[in-house]
Order: C-alpha cells, then sequence, then structure tokens
C-alpha cells in the first residue's frame, strides 16, 4: 500500500510544477505590439465621499429686552450654560426714561382714581338721600370706573420695569402729594438703567442670526436694539 502511495506522488509532483510554468506556447501566436495579461477576479470597492455639516436638534433665540449697551457678558460662545446664569448687563438710556415715564403714568392714574372714587362715594351717599340728581350719581361712578381701568393699565406698565414685587410695594404707598418722595424715586438712576439677562435654560450659547449678521457675536461695548438676538440656544 505504501508503494502505491508513493507511486502516486511521484506522479502527480511532476503535474503540478508543470501546471506552475508559463505557457510558452500561448505567447507564441501574439502578434506583434500585443501583450498577455493576467486577469484576476478581487471584490468590487468603490469610495463615496459627501459633505455636511453637524447641526444641533432645536435652536432658540434670546432677545435683548431693551435697546443699550453691554456692560458685561459673563458666558463664552460655544460653552455650555446652564438656566438661571447671568449671561448679560446691559445699561439703556431709553429704559430708564421709560420706567420715569411708567412711573410718572402710575402715580397720575392713581391720583385720578382716588379723586373719582372720592366722588363716587360721596355722591353715592347724597343720591340716596336725594340731594344730588341720578345723571351726576350716574357720571361720577361711570369716571370712577374708568380711572379704575386706567390705573390698573399703568399699573401692569410699570411692573415690566420692577424686578421684584417689594419695589411695587414700596411705589404703591407713594401719592403725588408725596412729592419729596416722588421726586426722589423719580430722579433714582437717572442716566441709565441696568438690565440683566438670565438664561432661560441649559444649553449650548452659540450665535447664528441671518443676512450680513451670519455667526456675528455680541461682546462688552457693543450696542444693541431691543428684540434683536443676543445669543442661540441649541440643544
Amino acid at each position: 500500500m505504501r508503494k502505491l502511495i508513493k507511486l502516486l506522488w511521484l506522479l502527480i509532483i511532476p503535474l503540478l510544477l508543470a501546471g506552475c510554468k508559463p505557457n510558452k506556447e500561448n505567447h507564441k501566436n501574439v502578434p506583434p505590439g500585443y501583450e498577455v495579461l493576467t486577469i484576476q477576479a478581487q471584490p468590487f470597492q468603490k469610495k463615496l465621499y459627501f459633505a455636511s455639516r453637524i447641526m444641533p436638534l432645536t435652536c432658540e433665540p434670546l432677545t435683548s429686552m431693551a435697546d443699550g449697551i453691554v456692560m458685561a457678558k459673563n458666558f463664552q460662545y460655544g460653552k455650555k450654560v446652564t438656566k438661571g446664569d447671568l449671561l448679560f448687563t446691559i445699561r439703556s438710556t431709553k429704559e430708564q426714561l421709560d420706567y420715569q415715564a411708567a412711573l410718572t403714568r402710575y402715580f397720575q392714574a392713581k391720583q385720578y382714581f382716588s379723586q373719582s372714587m372720592n366722588d363716587y362715594q360721596s355722591n353715592a351717599t347724597l343720591w340716596q338721600k336725594g340731594i344730588v340728581s341720578q345723571d351726576t350719581y350716574v357720571r361720577s361712578q361711570r369716571d370712577y370706573l374708568s380711572n379704575r381701568l386706567a390705573l390698573l393699565q399703568a399699573e401692569a406698565n410699570l411692573r415690566k420695569f420692577l424686578k421684584t414685587e417689594q419695589e411695587f410695594s414700596s411705589l404703591e404707598k407713594l401719592s403725588m402729594e408725596n412729592t419729596a418722595e416722588v421726586d426722589r424715586v423719580l430722579q433714582l438712576d437717572k442716566l441709565a438703567r441696568e438690565i440683566n439677562i438670565y438664561a432661560p435654560q441649559t444649553g449650548l450659547a452659540v450665535f447664528k442670526a441671518k443676512g450680513s449678521d451670519a455667526d456675528k457675536t455680541i461682546n462688552v461695548g457693543d450696542e444693541v436694539k431691543k428684540w434683536t438676538n443676543v445669543i442661540m440656544y441649541c440643544g
């Protein structure tokens, strides 16, 4: 059996070696100027390239609440900010003028309301006793209700400029008769009023405006307009 296996190997090995030799017979018939190439099979590969931009899922603008000059900036663009962080401090002379006007209208509305309330209560008593006419009573009632509405509107407008309820409570105690105290309040922070802008939520602070202001950042000393974007919140 072993002799048979050795005999088979002696026959197979020469055949394998003969197959590895170049077949010169196939090259004899190749015309001059031509070359015989051996084709080898291999997997097909093709590389694809794409251009793209990484964008956040959501972005919301944070706007300035008044015209003014940026006095302080407490964050860096491209960094994370936490809800409640103080981002900007803006000094606004226009805000101060608007505040003084709102405060003056509030004191005036408060005085008119107080006078109309006294007239209405007095005329109601006199009308019940038959001393004044019903027209006088109705007119005083109409003035009272109108002045009450004007006072509520003036109060709502004033509250927009106040930071705490305590500020309004101290102003509510004053009347136009307290001339010295009213003058002191009107002259308070006469030149400018500082406004703080806080982070409404946690996110990434970036700036992406439209048009010519694209990628513009707001820094200390810059002038900002009311309702313009100062940063974009992305998350």
